[in-house]
């Protein structure tokens, strides 16, 4: 929702009949273009974006980028139209993908639309976000649950010991499942969470 709502802020502040001027690779040779690209370079740097912000133009079942924040412009290239991007073009709706790749990564993009003189969608405004950050922060996190499950189920072992004072040592270990409730409900309540665990990081 947040790249949703950047993209928004970012297409409200553009002139939409000066984008509509904009055509082909010879974009990048006009006032209106840094007029723009100014602008988005704001919006990147007033929400500290580590991505570059662009717009698009749909042709057919393509898209085409028209200004990007980029030092190097590439007004003109296109790339296949992705269905996330339809209610944004076809009913001017902010739009958002889930998690998807290409050959530089994993993102997550979020769109919104810029309209032109006579008030229909002329292009779209797209903030994208690297998500390989927030899969590596999942596999923290993870991992953390692991061992703060297992240092819990360690502690209920130790104390079910410690207040059981029959028998040997190795007949309270043997007795404990069966005798502390504690004990039991500490190894059900680990076991689960490892169990769902091992079932997000596989999915």
């Amino acid at each position: 929702l947040r790249l949703e709502s950047i993209a928004s802020d970012a297409a409200a502040g553009i002139d939409g009949p000066m984008h509509a001027s904009l055509r082909g690779s010879t974009a990048a040779e006009t006032d209106g273009f840094f007029a723009i690209r100014d602008h988005l370079r704001a919006i990147k740097s007033r929400y500290e974006l580590n991505t570059d912000v662009y717009t698009l133009r749909r042709v057919g079942e393509r898209t085409e980028f028209v200004v990007m924040t980029n030092d190097k412009p590439f007004s003109g290239d296109s790339y296949l139209l992705r269905d996330e991007m339809r209610p944004a073009y076809e009913r001017g709706l902010r739009a958002r993908t889930g998690l998807y790749g290409d050959q530089h990564g994993l993102w997550i993009s979020g769109y919104a639309p810029i309209r032109g003189a006579n008030g229909e969608v002329d292009a779209i405004v797209c903030v994208d976000r690297k998500a390989d950050l927030h899969r590596a922060s999942a596999r923290k996190i993870a991992l953390l649950s692991v061992v703060s499950a297992l240092i819990t189920a360690s502690l209920l072992f130790l104390l079910a010991m410690l207040n059981n004072r029959r028998g040997n040592l190795i007949q309270r270990v043997r007795a404990l499942p069966r005798r502390s409730l504690t004990m039991r409900i500490g190894l059900s309540g680990s076991g689960a969470v490892l169990a769902a665990l091992a079932l997000s990081g596989l999915l």
